[in-house]
């Protein structure tokens, strides 16, 4: 699923770098009227300001339109972990170009529960998760929380723990995220056995381990 969503992931990230390129607008090599940019809107956006997705851009108004730096824009925009997709879109007049930036946020969490964690109290895994309410709901936040209860779990004996993440989103855009931890049973080692040993017993082995 990891794979999945590293490809999903990017194949929308080249699907943001393609749409640059349609960014109808002529790009000269000089500053020509044609090219300067005029003005610098940003459209998507619900719980991140403006003026941070703005600050992240090397496109300036006043500046002559570039493709390479639009490129590099998407590239730091994404690089915020805050967008699933980011784009643009112009429009040119005589005077010059007027850009857009079209972004779309993952949710941010309104509320978070846990269920099904008999060993591990909710204090002591919310206090090192990275889903919390108040941040966002992204794959990278999700990926990272997996692991970290896994690893716990692993660490204890439970080889056949499993975790879900369900987000149910609220009509302001916001979610409710329940993480479900299925235990299962602790993994004991009954016995252990080993093959092609000459020189040592197995009971000498084992006294080894």
């Amino acid at each position: 699923m990891f794979g999945l969503r590293q490809l999903m992931f990017g194949f929308g990230l080249l699907l943001s770098l393609f749409s640059v390129a349609t960014v109808a607008l002529a790009e000269g090599d000089g500053k020509s009227a044609a090219s300067v940019v005029l003005s610098i809107d940003v459209e998507g956006n619900r719980f991140v300001e403006k003026e941070m997705v703005l600050a992240k851009m090397e496109t300036r108004v006043g500046e002559a339109l570039s493709r390479k730096l639009l490129s590099r824009d998407v590239l730091a925009i994404h690089k915020t972990g805050f967008f699933s997709n980011v784009r643009f879109s112009g429009t040119r007049t005589e005077k010059g170009v007027h850009l857009i930036c079209h972004i779309k946020e993952y949710p941010l969490i309104a509320k978070l529960d846990i269920e099904g964690n008999d060993e591990h109290p909710n204090k002591d895994l919310q206090l090192q998760m990275k889903l919390r309410p108040g941040r966002i709901f992204s794959p990278s936040n999700k990926q990272s929380d997996l692991n970290l209860i896994r690893k716990g779990y692993l660490k204890d004996g439970f080889y056949q723990v499993d975790v879900k993440f369900t987000a149910t989103e609220r009509s302001d855009g916001r979610v409710d995220v329940l993480v479900s931890i299925i235990e299962g049973e602790i993994t004991t080692i009954r016995r252990i056995g080993f093959i092609g040993n000459k020189v040592f017993s197995d009971g000498e082995l084992r006294d080894e381990i």
